[in-house]
This record gives C-alpha cells, sequence and structure tokens, in this order.
C-alpha cells in the first residue's frame, strides 16, 4: 500500500507535464511574433468519425530572418478545432478569405520559427480538466504518504 501514494503521485506528475506543455504553448503564442504569408494551398474537408465538422485545410509559406518555412498547422493544438466548424457555409466564407496568393498573418514560435500558425487558441474545457485532475491526483498521494508514514 505504501507503494500506491507514489504511484499517485508520480501519475500527477507525468499528467502535470503534459498538461503544462499543452496549456503553455497555448498562452505563449498569444504574443509570438508575427510575419505575413502566402496561402500555397486551401481547401475544405469534412471529418470522418464521431465529429462531422468542416474544417479548412491550409498550406502557406511564410519567411523569419531570411529563411523560408512551409507549414500547414493552423494553430498550437494539434488535435483542435481550429479552422472548424458544424457549419459548411461558415467554413466555406472563411475559405473565401484564404484563397492560393492571399497573404495571411502568420504567428510563430521565436524559438522554433518553424512552429508557424494561423489561429491562436485559447484554454478550453480539457486544459482545465486536467489541471484539476493534476491537483487532485497529486493531494491523494500526499496525504496516502503523509498517512502512511505517520
Amino acid at each position: 500500500m505504501k507503494l500506491s501514494g507514489w504511484l499517485f503521485i508520480l501519475s500527477s506528475l507525468t499528467l502535470g507535464f503534459f498538461t503544462f506543455s499543452r496549456s503553455a504553448d497555448k498562452i505563449a503564442s498569444i504574443s509570438w511574433p508575427f510575419t505575413y504569408g502566402t496561402v500555397l494551398s486551401s481547401d475544405i474537408y469534412q471529418r470522418a468519425g464521431r465529429s462531422t465538422d468542416w474544417c479548412v485545410r491550409l498550406r502557406y509559406r511564410y519567411s523569419v530572418d531570411g529563411r523560408i518555412y512551409v507549414s500547414n498547422r493552423l494553430s498550437t493544438s494539434l488535435a483542435g478545432n481550429a479552422g472548424c466548424d458544424r457549419t459548411k457555409a461558415l467554413i466555406t466564407a472563411q475559405l473565401q478569405k484564404i484563397q492560393p496568393g492571399n497573404h495571411i498573418k502568420v504567428r510563430y514560435d521565436p524559438i522554433s520559427p518553424k512552429i508557424g500558425i494561423i489561429y491562436t487558441d485559447g484554454l478550453d474545457v480539457l486544459d482545465y480538466f486536467f489541471a484539476c485532475l493534476v491537483l487532485v491526483l497529486l493531494a491523494g498521494g500526499l496525504w496516502q504518504v503523509m498517512r502512511q508514514s505517520a
């Protein structure tokens, strides 16, 4: 039973690292510098599976300090909903603004400029849920370790 408290603590630290890294990029990206890029290709597609949202698929080129980068990343969250909506008409309207050859604002990570994004993410329900879960696991683990030590 002594091991269970430490397992809770280890689990909370592991989950805490995941949660922190997921949230830190979202928060930091708001203040990332930006440049202007050029849309290379754009279209829409419909997700398959549980979510059948319509999404923008985009490929763009941008330059930072003389180096050229090409990306298709829309936001910091790799599994997010940036550029997606249930309404095809809304996504089609967005697509009209990002046709090949158009210029777009690209935020980039100053430490790793190859990471460029079009949309900034805010914290979402999962970020708050995982943060709370980390606190519960950590508190439970500490409580068990202290109880077993007494």
